[in-house]
């Protein structure tokens, strides 16, 4: 993993707040001798104002940061921009799911999809080895089908293929669109609940991992604003 993806917490003091500390501390009132004191009364005066707490040295923190509310993917785009509200980091394209979550402080449930399934289930219409189609349901499958040469889906009458830029994990890709299709189950990141199959902003079929990368994930976003870690910079859609 790259050494600039780590996390940044509770940055040291900068010279300028140092000093700053320094010059009230060395302009507090300090007490005068007693042989100039001159009455009890101003002896008592000057051991009260002693023990009064000096006044609070106000710091500023570097990571106290005013950020937008984050509600869709639009409010996201301010994270892309030169001068982002809070530290930003593109996440690098050769962390894996689990390095990632690691990274987040994220628990496992973060690794895992949601589905959302219909109230009854339909048989599995796949062509299978006999000629004929498959009949399981969803949940009576220990693995769903693999694409039919390569990368066409195999149930029967579909004519949805793979595209080239899903050819690098097909039966992930797959498994999606027979759960989303064919068997009306849809895929929701379990951190902003947006739908994989057509994930922001440009509403297509991406990986969690992917979706993840593209610094999109309202919920990820929140996230790390909320640990005080880099936000995900979002990568904008290439014209």
């Amino acid at each position: 993993m790259p050494s600039d993806f780590a996390t940044i917490l509770n940055p040291p003091l900068t010279d300028l707040e140092a000093v700053n500390i320094l010059l009230r501390l060395k302009h507090m009132p300090l007490a005068p001798p007693q042989s100039q004191l001159d009455a009890p009364g101003q002896l008592r005066a000057m051991q009260m104002a002693r023990a009064q707490p000096p006044p609070p040295v106000h710091v500023p923190r570097r990571n106290a940061i005013c950020v937008p509310r984050i509600n869709t993917h639009k409010d996201l785009e301010i994270f892309a921009q030169p001068d982002p509200p809070c530290a930003t980091q593109p996440i690098p394209s050769g962390v894996d799911l689990r390095a990632l979550t690691r990274h987040y402080r994220l628990g496992p449930d973060a690794q895992e999809l949601i589905y959302v399934r219909p109230p009854q289930e339909p048989p599995c219409q796949c062509i299978i080895e006999t000629g004929g189609p498959c009949g399981l349901i969803l949940a009576d499958h220990e693995h769903l089908h693999a694409p039919r040469f390569g990368r066409g889906c195999p149930w029967e009458g579909c004519t949805f293929v793979l595209a080239n830029d899903c050819m690098d994990t097909p039966q992930f890709f797959m498994d999606l669109h027979l759960k989303a299709m064919h068997f009306y189950d849809e895929p929701l990141c379990p951190l902003c609940y947006c739908s994989l199959l057509a994930a922001p902003p440009e509403r297509r079929m991406l990986s969690l991992l992917e979706h993840y990368q593209s610094g999109w994930c309202t919920g990820l976003a929140k996230h790390a604003i909320t640990h005080g870690l880099p936000v995900p910079k979002p990568r904008m859609p290439q014209a």
